[in-house]
């Protein structure tokens, strides 16, 4: 302490919750993602048999249709969100605010975020 290298710091420290600006609604629970994901992979079974029909029946060019496109993109978002939710252990993400979680407020439980500082008494402005 006599060499100025350690000594006692008062710290405060203050937080809130700031709300997120998108609605709750639009936070996907794992449990509804997985069967959203679960939904694609029929939907996408079933479309790729009837391409794999179509393309043995039918002589020329083939395309695969945008439904099929769609769904394999959706579906790689909401793998996305899965490996998110497991690696953070978060309950719900929402694709728009990834980072924000559910919080109870005075009134209900609303998708937040929380915000914290901390300040020393060595801090400009401190009155200390």
């Amino acid at each position: 302490m006599k060499s100025g290298l350690i000594g006692p710091v008062v710290y405060a420290i203050d937080g809130t919750k700031i709300q997120a600006k998108s609605s709750r609604q639009g936070a996907k629970k794992e449990k509804k993602l997985k069967k959203i994901l679960a939904d694609l992979d029929t939907r996408i079974n079933v479309i790729m048999q009837e391409t794999e029909t179509a393309q043995r029946e039918e002589v020329g060019q083939f395309r695969l249709p945008d439904d099929i496109l769609n769904a394999i993109t959706r579906k790689a978002q909401i793998e996305k969100a899965l490996q998110e939710l497991n690696r953070t252990g978060k309950k719900a993400i929402h694709p728009n605010e990834p980072d924000a979680c559910f919080m109870k407020t005075n009134r209900s439980v609303e998708l937040a975020y929380n915000a914290e500082i901390v300040s020393d008494e060595e801090s400009e402005g401190s009155t200390a």
